[in-house]
């Protein structure tokens, strides 16, 4: 835990150093423009290079500081620990739900695009949130430092298993959450692209069609021109060359707008030369499990192999913990049989599938979220028991006359049997 709180730490001077460099950068480029007096000692160019490279080797280090809190929050549940394993799990979520790899990304994008007074915004927060992890490590190490390696009471592994019970529960809810987000934003965009696409089509095609009605008005007033000749024959002779070159101008302007509708129906891009068709160019927006695709071009990837990775990589933590779970429980062997009854259900669901299949998504509630509710339930009904059962040896020291302590102890014990 030292170590871990160490690199914590680390973790935290690497980012105020990403910061002060920030405001070099800033200083640079305004030096640049003409707009301080101090000559830096670095061009903006160098500089932007080696925040970008430390950038990286802070969002590797928090990746392994991730991966050595759940590893450490195990080990600690596993020596009945369950105080200082509980604000671990605790701490490692936290560093999850920030975000900070993805966050750390989007500062990175910013910098390449020029971005420096952004930038600098973002890396305030991501330095308070690092700040805030450095506290709860703190405070799980106390606890851990509080605990001995005692089991303890049946009671007391019982309320151990009942909270881990229900930390796996809500842990698996979290992620079956973040995914669905995920999947309902591809929708999402698919559905905005698809919008865009009919309503520039529905454009082109207007367009058309008031081209057809002006090639037909102009060839009606023609009409009436040839009419009003002196020379009946000359006039509708001229009728008919005047048609004709109206006719060939409109077909041309109906041409033109049926191919800027096809263009805006099939892709969304200019078609003929035209620049009128075409949404409006997206920034790449993370969420959750991986990268958004920008509006106005390709469709969005059902599912890319960085989401998959994540969220393979989630589960089978969230797989270890059940595990771990079942081993706690192996004196009782039929509450560690549902627990390995659960397992082997999710070791049967493969967890890319989720991301891209609803009917998955949702069979992860049904068959294993829900099954672990109900294992946290049974578990605090069978902790109930044995609170009860411990009021009958308590009873035993309570100044109660000898004559009527078997009678108390009699009814105590037939309330504990008829409660279970």
């Amino acid at each position: 835990m030292k170590r871990l709180q160490e690199q914590a730490s680390e973790l935290a001077r690497q980012q105020e150093q990403i910061r002060s460099d920030l405001d070099r950068l800033s200083q640079a480029e305004g030096f640049q423009q003409g707009n301080d007096a101090n000559t830096p000692n670095e061009s903006p160019r160098d500089l932007a290079r080696r925040i970008q490279s430390s950038k990286n080797d802070l969002k590797k280090g928090l990746g392994e500081l991730q991966q050595g809190l759940d590893e450490t929050a195990r080990k600690a549940a596993g020596q009945q620990k369950e105080a200082g394993s509980r604000d671990l799990r605790s701490t490692s979520n936290y560093l999850r739900d920030e975000g900070l790899p993805r966050r750390i990304d989007q500062g990175r994008e910013m910098i390449r695009r020029g971005l420096v007074d952004s930038a600098r915004q973002r890396e305030q927060s991501i330095q308070e949130s690092l700040g805030e992890l450095n506290q709860r490590m703190a405070g799980a190490e106390r606890s851990l430092q509080q605990q001995g390696g005692n089991p303890g009471s049946p009671q007391e592994r019982m309320e151990e298993a009942l909270n881990r019970t229900g930390d796996l529960a809500s842990d698996l809810e979290s992620l079956q959450r973040r995914a669905r987000e995920q999947m309902t934003g591809r929708r999402s965009q698919n559905g905005e692209q698809e919008g865009e696409q009919r309503q520039q089509g529905q454009q082109g095609q207007q367009e058309g069609q008031e081209g057809q009605e002006g090639q037909q008005g102009q060839q009606g007033q023609q009409g009436q021109d040839g009419q009003q000749g002196q020379t009946g024959q000359q006039g509708q002779t001229g009728q008919q060359g005047q048609t004709g070159q109206q006719g060939q101008r409109g077909q041309q302007g109906q041409q033109a707008q049926q191919g800027r509708g096809q263009a805006g129906r099939e892709d969304g891009s200019p078609g003929n030369g035209q620049q009128h068709a075409g949404g409006p160019a997206g920034g790449r927006d993370a969420v959750n499990f991986g990268e958004r695709a920008p509006l106005g071009g390709a469709p969005p990837p059902r599912v890319t192999p960085e989401q998959v990775r994540q969220f393979e990589k989630e589960y089978q933590l969230r797989l270890r913990e059940g595990q771990d779970l079942a081993r706690q429980l192996r004196d009782r062997p039929d509450l560690a049989g549902q627990v390995e009854d659960i397992l082997k259900r999710m070791k049967g669901m493969p967890p890319g599938r989720m991301l891209a299949d609803e009917g998955e998504l949702n069979r992860l509630k049904t068959s294993v979220i829900e099954g672990f509710r109900e294992l946290e339930l049974q578990l605090s009904r069978e902790l109930n028991q044995i609170a009860r059962k411990d009021n009958i040896r308590l009873s035993k020291d309570d100044d109660i006359p000898k004559e009527y302590r078997k009678q108390v102890e009699d009814y105590y014990r037939a309330l504990a049997n008829k409660a279970e």
